[in-house]
């Protein structure tokens, strides 16, 4: 990390996709930040959004050795949070991501993780293994693919959970009008017991609950 970053942002990285999305990382006082088609996808930011999301859906309050399931990489941001205390499978669809992840921000494979290069949708479909914890946050830029909304993806995910497990879906989009969360909302309320709904700043997300603990 250079001093001038504390100046001016400076372009460490660009590169177009196979798929057509520009990736950009940057560094900026002192900190790198993951940028898709001008969106934000990882910084110092969304980190502390996922600490207080994890936190109010009580992700981090698990049994020892939990699994979790995370779709869409970015730079990261939950595989850090969520730390070894999780034996975490990654899946994110441009391979472009992974690299860079791997590069500029210190995410690789271990032993307790592993990360897939492949469409969520297609992943989720042919899944029959159960997580503690899944959490969707696939995006290309600012927008969020169709499948997540529809039924099929969401019972996949909730298939993929244990009776105790829990999903996070983050939900939000500046296209997004207020019919949008609430016809999303009705859709999750028909698939998972338990719905709520987590607002920090502009961000809206949602967690799922298989069942009701105790």
């Amino acid at each position: 990390m250079t001093w001038l970053s504390y100046l001016l942002p400076i372009t460490i990285y660009r590169k177009e996709t196979s798929r057509g999305s520009l990736i950009e990382v940057r560094e900026m006082w002192g900190e790198r930040k993951l940028d898709m088609n001008g969106y934000p996808q990882s910084n110092r930011g969304y980190r502390r959004l996922w600490t207080k999301v994890l936190k109010r859906a009580n992700a981090q309050d698990l049994p020892p050795q939990a699994t979790g399931l995370i779709l869409g990489l970015g730079g990261g941001d939950t595989v850090k949070i969520l730390g070894s205390d999780y034996t975490v499978t990654v899946v994110e669809l441009e391979a472009e991501v992974v690299g860079v992840a791997r590069e500029y921000f210190g995410i690789k494979s271990s032993p307790t993780r592993s990360i897939i290069i492949q469409d969520a949708k297609d992943f989720v479909a042919r899944n029959h293994t159960k997580y503690d914890l899944v959490i969707v946050d696939v995006y290309d830029g600012d927008g969020i693919p169709l499948f997540v909304r529809g039924q099929k993806f969401l019972k996949d995910i909730c298939r993929a959970s244990k009776p105790t497990g829990k999903v996070i879906i983050n939900y939000a989009s500046h296209s997004f009008k207020e019919r949008d969360f609430t016809q999303f909302e009705k859709k999750l309320k028909q698939i998972f017991p338990q719905v709520e709904l987590i607002k920090i700043g502009g961000h809206t997300l949602y967690t799922g609950a298989v069942s009701r603990r105790g």
